[in-house]
């Protein structure tokens, strides 16, 4: 009977494995798609406002339409009093993904996520600004080969201009300061505020749901002003017109765009529910890393040895911060307990 009960936990100790394996497979592979394929579409049709309107939109449908089909694991009514609570988080949520774009439009997509693995950097320099909060050594030592090894990748490199840089490097300090407020907004909130009626439902993807929705409603407007005019208008050339492709194909690569980014993101979160934070923090360094190189492979960019000797060494880098001992309470906007628990 031990026997048995001990085979059966090896078994689904064996299953839950297996599963989150296929989990970081499919979110790494549509991570790779969608960083590519978007890319590739600003290269064609240099509409970077555009492409994050399609993306949010993608998002709130099919998530909307994953809440019709399954009503018990996403509640998709909606709550004035939740919509108040995400309202800043969706502001960082489009402010941050219209610079990284814009970024992704003026640089290779491979280095705008390497430079944007300086994102530590200025996490550690705001926190222990405004918050005083004490980090190990460890931490202060994994920043040196992170920052040196986005300088080696970077300097000189192939098809990235100043502009591109200055808008990567502006992406991860829009994304340092976007998960700080995002922290201390839903701090401020009750901890059961994204919950519905239905016990079941996912609160992750409630909340994603309704930032989604905000951000469309944000967008619109600024959409309309510097983009969207073109698509309405008789005396320019329409955004859709392409010379490379036909629209047809445009189209699909585009839906293929919305899709795979909406299911990165959706895997994200179901990988979130399912692990520890440290867990899903070293899947997400080697995402990280496996979108980082697919870029390279997809666009066949030449590394010199000088770019790849910067690569390794910001891989390492990436390695070390994530092994370093975080300190708990990163985002504890209370100095008096933060310094209280650096003693």
């Amino acid at each position: 009977m031990v026997k048995q009960s001990n085979k059966t936990e090896i078994f689904k100790k064996y299953q839950s494995n297996v599963y989150l394996a296929t989990l970081c497979a499919a979110w790494y592979l549509c991570s790779a798609i969608a960083s590519n394929s978007g890319k590739e579409i600003l290269n064609v049709s240099p509409h970077p406002v555009t492409l994050t309107y399609i993306h949010f939109f993608f998002v709130a449908t099919l998530l909307k339409i994953y809440g019709l089909i399954f009503p018990e694991r996403l509640d998709t009514s909606i709550n004035i009093n939740q919509i108040k609570k995400v309202f800043y988080v969706s502001v960082n949520q489009v402010v941050g993904h219209v610079v990284t774009t814009y970024a992704v439009a003026n640089a290779p997509i491979s280095l705008v996520h390497t430079i944007k693995g300086v994102t530590p950097l200025f996490t550690v320099i705001t926190c222990r600004i405004l918050f005083e909060t004490k980090y190990s050594k460890s931490i202060y030592i994994s920043l040196i080969p992170l920052v040196t090894g986005v300088g080696l990748t970077s300097f000189k490199a192939q098809g990235l201009s100043s502009r591109g840089f200055f808008m990567a490097l502006a992406a991860s300090l829009t994304y340092t300061f976007g998960t700080i407020i995002n922290k201390y907004a839903l701090e401020k909130t009750k901890e059961n505020v994204f919950e519905s009626k239905n016990k079941q439902s996912n609160s992750k993807l409630r909340l994603l749901y309704l930032t989604s929705i905000i951000s469309l409603c944000l967008m619109a407007p600024v959409w309309f002003y510097l983009e969207g005019y073109e698509f309405f208008s008789n005396s320019s050339k329409s955004a859709l017109l392409v010379n490379d492709i036909s629209k047809i194909g445009f189209g699909l690569f585009c839906l293929l765009n919305g899709i795979t980014h909406t299911t990165q993101v959706f895997l994200a979160t179901t990988l979130l529910n399912s692990t520890s934070p440290v867990t899903f923090s070293i899947t997400s360094l080697f995402k990280r890393i496996f979108v980082i190189t697919a870029g390279f492979v997809w666009f066949r960019q030449n590394l010199t040895l000088q770019q790849s000797i910067g690569v390794t060494i910001f891989f390492v880098g990436l390695f070390m911060y994530s092994r370093a001992k975080m300190p708990k309470g990163e985002f504890t906007f209370d100095k008096k307990s933060q310094s209280q628990k650096g003693h």
